[in-house]
């Protein structure tokens, strides 16, 4: 759960507040822009920045049919690559509006932002606004200013007071609205096994029967999802990647559909296809960015790949490679990781929620399109045996 606040004030210097931010849990933006320029042109600025963001981060949460006006970094995931255009548009509008009035001549804003998508963080900023993380009692900087006193800090023959004290210090060398192209510095990070490690601490911490404990546990450190909708609820579901049909630095990692040759025998295992077993025949539905995603829609059985290029390809099962069955249970027993008891289902029967040999198996996907003339055109929902899909109050595991 995402717990968040914001609060800004004038200080004691400025009568106007030309700071604004944006703390929007449902989409996971969060930003800060702090505005330049006089007749409150600096709240203009600010405000202009941070609804551009805004506006833009919320179109793009479920819609990626749209262009790219500054292309596509192919060294950022797509929320990086989101993250970035929101910020180069808000340069835009901000950079325009400063142009269509003299009274806004000059005015500017930093800003920076975080887009989180579960573990990834997404970082962009301008200028000398920071962010900060706070983790095992240290407080770490993560970016780094748009500012002279870093330039200054690349000279060698300059101490820490000469820059402290230096007339140029505070100057900005990049922000929004100075010019019509500007530089976004993007990065992106990952929670570590060590910042996850703190929840884990804090959850053995929780006693058996103490339900008050377990519910601020929950609450504190997890977002909680209501699902409306009619009818009874099933523990399927149909993942959903983001893809393109044809392979870059951003989409790497192929989905396949069913080999001719592939027979009742035992086939190329998961190790050799993730080698390139399969490669150069022809055999690419479209290529996605996250083999973990990838790895979901096959344990599943169907999918979804929402193509950069716009259009939806719909995957279902076509096969498997026909290699020995392993239940991820039994494996995580034999590791030591849970009980074996844990690990079974019905009684005398290994738990099989990941249905897939773990180093072995491969489910190889034929695509489905939405516009195919066969039965399974206009499917909504996950597919189930024959690629009939689910009936509501019907549909069981």
């Amino acid at each position: 759960m995402i717990r968040a606040c914001g609060v800004t004030d004038p200080g004691r210097v400025r009568k106007t507040n030309e700071d604004a931010f944006v703390s929007d849990p449902e989409v996971r933006l969060f930003a800060v822009s702090d505005g330049m320029g006089g007749h409150q042109a600096g709240e203009v600025a600010s405000h202009l920045a941070i609804d551009v963001m805004t506006t833009f981060i919320r179109r793009s949460a479920n819609d990626i049919d749209f262009s790219w006006p500054f292309g596509i970094d192919q060294t950022l995931s797509m929320d990086g690559n989101r993250l970035r255009t929101a910020i180069h548009l808000a340069n835009r509008r901000v950079f325009r509006a400063a142009e269509s009035s003299d009274d806004y001549t000059g005015m500017g804003a930093t800003v920076v932002a975080v887009l989180l998508n579960g573990t990834c963080l997404s970082i962009g900023h301008v200028g000398d606004s920071r962010l900060y993380m706070l983790a095992d009692g240290k407080l770490q900087q993560l970016t780094v200013d748009d500012s002279w006193a870093t330039v200054l800090a690349q000279d060698p023959t300059l101490d820490v007071d000469d820059i402290a004290h230096h007339p140029m210090r505070n100057v900005l060398t990049n922000v929004l609205g100075a010019r019509d192209q500007i530089t976004v510095h993007l990065s992106e990070r990952t929670i570590t096994p060590a910042e996850w490690k703190t929840i884990c601490d804090a959850a053995s911490g929780v006693g058996d029967k103490d339900t008050r404990a377990a519910r601020t546990f929950f609450e504190e450190n997890f977002r909680p999802l209501i699902v409306q909708v009619p009818g009874r609820f099933t523990g399927y579901f149909e993942p959903d990647m983001r893809g393109s049909k044809a392979p870059s630095r951003l989409f790497t990692v192929p989905v396949y559909r069913r080999p001719t040759d592939l027979t009742d025998k035992p086939y190329y295992t998961r190790a050799e296809i993730e080698q390139g077993a399969l490669k150069g025949k022809g055999l690419e539905i479209a290529y996605v960015q996250d083999p973990v995603a990838l790895f979901e829609v096959q344990v599943q059985g169907s999918g979804r790949i929402q193509l950069a290029e716009g259009g939806t390809i719909n995957l279902g099962f076509d096969g498997s490679n026909n290699r020995p069955y392993t239940a991820i249970g039994g494996v995580l027993a034999e590791m030591g990781v849970m009980r074996r008891d844990e690990a079974l289902g019905e009684p005398g029967e290994e738990f099989d929620w990941i249905p897939v040999t773990v180093a072995a198996c491969v489910l190889l996907l034929l695509p489905l399109f939405n516009d195919w003339a066969n039965p399974w055109a206009g499917i909504v929902g996950g597919l189930v045996g024959m690629g009939a899909g689910f009936t509501a109050s019907r549909a069981r595991r």
